[in-house]
């Protein structure tokens, strides 16, 4: 993509922001472990993952069982 137009791109194709996008890409890029991981989760779960402690074993949190609020229902991954 030519210099410049990056912003433009996301504005036609994202919802989220350019400062987002780069938060993305950045999390991705330190993250190589995660990537096969990060590619079934959709865009909210990955922000939660993002979200979390450095301290946090990224890789066993999306594969540890969840409740999800709304039901009770506990799911064994993110991307159940």
């Amino acid at each position: 993509m030519a210099h410049g137009n990056f912003g433009g791109w996301l504005d036609n194709n994202f919802e989220y922001s350019q400062r987002y996008a780069q938060e993305f890409m950045k999390f991705y890029n330190q993250n190589p472990n995660l990537n096969s991981d990060l590619k079934k989760l959709s865009w909210t779960q990955v922000r939660q993952v993002m979200l979390l402690p450095e301290s946090v074993d990224k890789s066993e949190f999306i594969k540890e069982e969840h409740e999800i609020p709304s039901s009770g229902e506990t799911k064994t991954d993110l991307y159940c």
